[in-house]
């Protein structure tokens, strides 16, 4: 069995998070609660949806991931840290398939930042998908 984990995360910008996970094809919903293993989390200020994401079995997944923000301004993720259904973890653990679902949105996290600070540079810029699968940024100066 898995757990529900909470981690204080070091994205800081909550619209540009939300950009991300939508640029990526999943579901923003505002408010709700984070679907895990054994049930769902406390009220979240946002739940992701991961649509078309699937575990290491090719299954769809069944967890979604949730969002708050406190007073300060800083962002938590709340999700379930086995989202292959299968492995039991303690601690800070995550299996393979939770590493590359928040590693997508990390990465789509780091472009979207990168591309609205080209914006507001008025730098021109293009995303590409690299032969290895990651995404770079190419930018433009004037």
């Amino acid at each position: 069995m898995s757990h529900l984990v909470k981690k204080t995360c070091a994205l800081r910008d909550l619209q540009t998070l939300l950009k991300a996970a939508e640029t990526i094809g999943w579901t923003v919903q505002q408010g709700g609660k984070a679907g895990f293993f054994s049930g769902y989390s406390d009220e979240c200020d946002y739940v992701l949806t991961p649509v078309g994401e699937l575990n290491d079995r090719g299954e769809g997944l069944k967890y979604t991931i949730g969002i708050t923000q406190d007073q300060t301004g800083t962002i938590s993720l709340h999700y379930d840290n086995a989202m292959n259904s299968r492995d039991v973890l303690y601690g800070d653990e995550e299996d393979s398939c939770t590493k590359r679902i928040l590693g997508k949105l990390k990465q789509s996290y780091q472009s979207v930042a990168t591309q609205q600070f080209a914006r507001n540079q008025r730098w021109s810029s293009k995303v590409q998908t690299l032969e290895n699968g990651k995404v770079g940024v190419k930018m433009r100066v004037g």
